[in-house]
């Protein structure tokens, strides 16, 4: 076998590291620069991507934060407006219900204005009626005509 052919063995590792010095300066000079250049590009890019996404997070959460205040400030600002809804709409059934009770008031006093000018001609009719039983039990006890009017004298004394 000539791999362990010893007269041979010399100029075989001569050959040997003349191929691997070559070998090495080819793949250092020219495959791995190049090698390294497109993994540079790669990393830039990766690195540039990674810091477009790092911004466009921040613009994210800047914006979500924008959101969430203004939704507060929406929010306290429907808030308030019910608030002043809900005293208006108070106010004006206040004012309402015054004047309905005021309405009601002078509507009762009418009503018991008129519930006394009844009860009082009630009384006055009620006098002359008893005030004439009372004449006609007197004539037919006594057998005498009584006059009314003596006899409301008499009464009220």
């Amino acid at each position: 076998m000539g791999l362990f052919n010893f007269n041979a063995f010399y100029s075989q590792i001569f050959w040997l590291a003349i191929f691997f010095i070559a070998q090495y300066f080819l793949l250092a000079k020219i495959v791995l620069p190049k090698f390294k250049i497109v993994f540079d590009r790669r990393v830039n890019h990766i690195n540039e991507e990674i810091a477009m996404a790092d911004d466009l997070t921040d613009k994210a959460n800047k914006l979500k934060d924008d959101y969430e205040a203004k939704i507060i400030v929406a929010q306290d600002a429907s808030i308030s407006r019910m608030n002043s809804a809900i005293a208006e709409s108070k106010k004006i059934s206040l004012e309402q219900l015054a004047a309905l009770e005021e309405i009601l008031a002078k509507d009762m006093l009418k009503q018991e204005l008129k519930l006394e000018k009844f009860c009082s001609s009630m009384r006055s009719e009620l006098e002359d009626i008893s005030l004439a039983t009372a004449v006609m039990m007197i004539e037919k006890i006594t057998h005498n005509k009584v006059d009314q009017k003596d006899l409301k004298k008499y009464l009220l004394q």
